[in-house]
């Protein structure tokens, strides 16, 4: 139940109730999660990198450099070592999807009851006082 009456020489044109969103909690830099977090985007970083190198040295492999009886065993040990890097790569991802999914839940605001806000708008032709007076309330429902 909402109300706004007033007394005086004056019109209440408009009334608007709404809801505010709390703020967010925004966790500090110094945050365990944001460590964590941290700490998973440079092993993202350094995992891209060693994948970016195995297919630098692969791309770099001349004639001169491999006889073609050993480029099997190249091949072989090239394949095993990018599955490795990529399943490393994967696993980070996971890892950092989970921090995310925890500092969101963390900074999460707090929805429950939450800030009520309105706006009165009011015209008047003298230069005078103005009462209003503002009637809420609430049902619990069980």
């Amino acid at each position: 139940m909402k109300r706004v009456d007033g007394h005086g020489k004056a019109v209440i044109l408009d009334v608007v109730f709404s809801n505010t969103q709390v703020n967010r909690n925004i966790l500090p830099d110094s945050d365990p999660l944001k460590l964590k977090r941290a700490e998973i985007v440079k092993a993202h970083q350094s995992a891209v990198q060693a994948r970016q190198t195995l297919a630098t040295y692969l791309g770099s492999a001349t004639v001169k450099d491999v006889n073609v009886a050993e480029l099997d065993i190249l091949l072989d040990g090239y394949a095993k070592l990018t599955a490795k890097a990529d399943s490393r790569i994967l696993e980070i991802d996971r890892e950092l999807a989970t921090v995310d999914k925890e500092i969101s839940a963390a900074e999460k605001p707090d929805t429950k009851g939450g800030a009520k806000q309105v706006s009165i708008l009011l015209v008047g032709d003298a230069d005078e006082e103005v009462k209003l007076f503002l009637k809420y309330g609430t049902l619990f429902l069980s």
